[in-house]
C-alpha cells in the first residue's frame, strides 16, 4: 500500500515516470479504492451523486470510450488486455487530479480551481496513454481532445 500511495504522490513531481511505474507495479485495488476515499470528501461537493459515482464513470464510461476513441484513431487497442492498465492509470491520475482541487477548494472557492483540476487530469491522462499505447504526443492529445464526448453522451443519457 505504501509503494502505491508513492506512486500517487509521485504523479505531482514525475508524472511520466509514475505512469510507467503505475503501470508495471500499480494495483488497480488501490487506485479505486483511492477515487473512493476522495469522492467521500468533504470538499468535494458531490451534489446529488454518490461517492462511487466517479469510480463508475470513470470505469463503465470513461475509461471504454477512450479504449473505442483509440481504435478509431489508429492505436493497437486490446481491450480485453488494455482495460485493466488503462482503469488504473486513470482512477491514479483522478485521485492526484482531484486532491489538490479539494484541499484548494476548502480555501478558495473559485471555478478555475476545478478547471485547473480538469486540465490537470487531461495532462496525467496524456501521459498515461503514452505509456499504455506507446501513443505518439499528437495521437495522444487527438484521444483527449475527444475523450469529453462519452462523458457527455452518459449525461444525457443517465
Amino acid at each position: 500500500m505504501i509503494d502505491n500511495l508513492k506512486l500517487l504522490v509521485r504523479l505531482w513531481w514525475q508524472p511520466a515516470a509514475a505512469m510507467s511505474d503505475i503501470l508495471d507495479r500499480g494495483s488497480m485495488l488501490f487506485a479505486s479504492l483511492a477515487v473512493i476515499v476522495v469522492s467521500i470528501g468533504p470538499s468535494f461537493g458531490l451534489g446529488r451523486f454518490s461517492f462511487y459515482q466517479p469510480l463508475l464513470l470513470l470505469a463503465v464510461v470513461y475509461v471504454p470510450g477512450v479504449l473505442l476513441i483509440g481504435g478509431l484513431v489508429g492505436l493497437k487497442v486490446d481491450f480485453r488486455r488494455d482495460y485493466s492498465s488503462l482503469l488504473t492509470c486513470t482512477a491514479m491520475s483522478w485521485t492526484a487530479a482531484v486532491l489538490p482541487v479539494m484541499l484548494v477548494s476548502s480555501i478558495f472557492q473559485s471555478p478555475f480551481v476545478k478547471l485547473g483540476g480538469g486540465l490537470y487530469f487531461a495532462g496525467l491522462i496524456f501521459f498515461a496513454l503514452r505509456t499504455v499505447f506507446g501513443a505518439g504526443n499528437g495521437t495522444s492529445a487527438g484521444v483527449i481532445c475527444l475523450s469529453w464526448l462519452p462523458l457527455v453522451v452518459v449525461g444525457f443519457l443517465w
